[in-house]
């Protein structure tokens, strides 16, 4: 778990530019085969309260939202089913986008007769870096993943959406990382790249 304290990194911005340095120093690491961040672990509870809002739908739908970066799918081995997942060029100054689960895109097809979600636009409720102000964000949707494990086994997946960290970053992450090196230095590696 990273958490950056807001008395130094105050905005999205400067936090954004710190996970940008781990991320090389991470790159740059022999001992990773691979790694990710994001704001929630799998099988970790996603919070409620974002939506998202569809032309032509009075109600907004409710979904839970994950920030991610381009290495979490990977990281877990997550397969993109349509369009792509996260890319590093989803940066901040890019195209408002985000990725949905198929239970995302289940539900639109039911309540928006949207049957490829892909190059669609919606309207995406969320917090802001401080999660004390709600926004909203006009999104492109580019690819669906396969469902996630967020809840417990055998219990129906809700519909989840991923943002781009450096489009919508936080102060708080989950660090994920695989290898097949010894794990005490693994770790010890990458709380050296963190600190």
């Amino acid at each position: 778990s990273i958490f950056l304290p807001e008395h130094r990194y105050l905005n999205g911005e400067k936090a954004t530019v710190f996970y940008r340095a781990l991320a090389e120093r991470l790159r740059a690491s022999p001992e990773l085969a691979r790694f990710g961040f994001s704001t929630f672990l799998p099988l970790q509870w996603v919070s409620n309260g974002e939506g998202i809002f569809i032309p032509g739908l009075k109600d907004q739908v409710p979904v839970r939202c994950k920030r991610v970066d381009a290495g979490y799918f990977p990281t877990l081995g997550i397969p993109v089913v349509a369009g792509r997942g996260v890319s590093d060029q989803d940066h901040q100054h890019a195209t408002p986008v985000a990725v949905i689960n198929q239970a995302l895109a289940a539900r639109l097809a039911d309540v928006a007769h949207m049957q490829d979600p892909v190059g669609k636009s919606i309207r995406l409720t969320s917090g802001n870096y401080t999660q004390t102000q709600t926004l909203f964000v006009d999104v492109q949707i580019v690819g669906v993943i396969r469902n996630e494990r967020t809840t417990a086994p055998g219990e129906a997946e809700p519909p989840v959406v991923y943002v781009p960290l450096a489009q919508s970053p936080v102060p708080n992450l989950k660090l994920l990382i695989r290898s097949d090196k010894n794990e005490s230095s693994v770790i010890a590696g990458d709380r050296k790249s963190v600190v």
